[in-house]
């Protein structure tokens, strides 16, 4: 009896695991079918570019949902990053594709990325995986991370620059200004890098003013973010950009919420800065990007929002993600 007992749960366990390895295979077989659909979709790129420590690399992390790509307040990036929107894989891979030859596909943390991006090779670093604010319908969503041109330290980077700008295959470049900074010669000779890559005729409706840091204002002390986003406005006109979308957005806000809704640890730093985030949307402050320009706002339900969700409303980055998402599916 007992040695029938235990043939029965050996078939029970071998039937289990035959169902477990069909399914397993039955989903790998799927994913490898969406994956070479979604490979078929039509390419949409997006130029991300800004001036040292504007947040870049914060913007973009926000956008992942976690702190993948090195951030800090020195030059991080020293070579371009692509980052390929792949909706059913939650997992980020990276190689490193050189002049001659690729590099096997590796999973990916912030360390492996910072190696690769330090590497002696030349080469531009390929990452997929999914940015789950963004669905891919008709096209696929290709964000490229460019260095930031005004590392003296490195005239090569202003190159990589002008080089991705004159490709002539994005489809939108997303320029990021830091709210704190405006008016440096940084940024006025990057705005005629553009200029000069794209012309008059374009008329500039590509190209997405994300104005970053904006949380740094204080309303109540009279710094009117309306004002500031109003001289923004003016001041890349004045750089030939006609009827620009003006974003304000705390990148930083939005990279704290999306880590606590992911269940990803938050230093004691970082939770008092989403307190105080929390507390601006508790006091009558609910969104930053009330203030956008020459594009559509969004409605949200404050009530019944999650802290984190109220959060991310309050950064301004689903005003751009919309945006996005509006651009990949037309």
């Amino acid at each position: 009896m007992k040695h029938a007992k235990k043939n029965n749960r050996n078939k029970r366990r071998k039937t289990s695991k035959n169902k477990k390895a069909k399914y397993a295979k039955f989903l790998s077989k799927i994913r490898s079918e969406i994956n070479t659909q979604e490979s078929k979709l039509k390419p949409f790129e997006v130029i991300v570019l800004a001036t040292m420590s504007s947040g870049k690399s914060t913007l973009i992390n926000a956008l992942i949902g976690h702190e993948l790509l090195p951030a800090s307040n020195e030059a991080c990036t020293s070579r371009v990053f692509k980052i390929e929107d792949l909706d059913v894989q939650k997992n980020f891979t990276a190689r490193l594709e050189l002049e001659s030859e690729k590099t096997g596909w590796i999973d990916v943390t912030p360390e492996h990325l910072m190696e690769l991006n330090n590497s002696s090779e030349k080469g531009m670093i390929h990452i997929r995986g999914d940015i789950p604010s963004i669905e891919n319908f008709d096209k696929q969503l290709v964000l490229f991370d460019t260095p930031g041109p005004n590392n003296s330290q490195d005239k090569s980077h202003g190159e990589l620059t002008k080089q991705i700008l004159n490709d002539g295959k994005s489809g939108l470049i997303i320029y990021l200004l830091n709210a704190t900074q405006i008016g440096v010669d940084d940024d006025a000779q990057l705005l005629s890098m553009v200029e000069e890559a794209f012309g008059q005729s374009n008329n500039h409706k590509d190209i997405v003013f994300v104005l970053n840091k904006a949380d740094q204002f204080d309303e109540e002390d009279g710094e009117s973010l309306k004002g500031i986003v109003s001289s923004v406005s003016n001041y890349v006109e004045k750089h030939g950009f006609n009827t620009p979308i003006v974003i304000p957005v705390s990148a930083h806000a939005a990279l704290l919420a999306r880590k606590r809704s992911n269940n990803l640890p938050l230093t004691r730093k970082e939770n008092r800065a989403f307190e105080n985030y929390l507390d601006h949307v508790d006091e009558g402050f609910p969104d930053i990007g009330r203030y956008a320009k020459s594009v559509d706002s969004i409605s949200f339900d404050l009530e019944a929002a999650s802290d984190e969700e109220k959060v991310i409303y309050y950064s301004g980055i689903l005003i751009l993600e919309k945006l996005l998402e509006n651009k990949v599916k037309n």
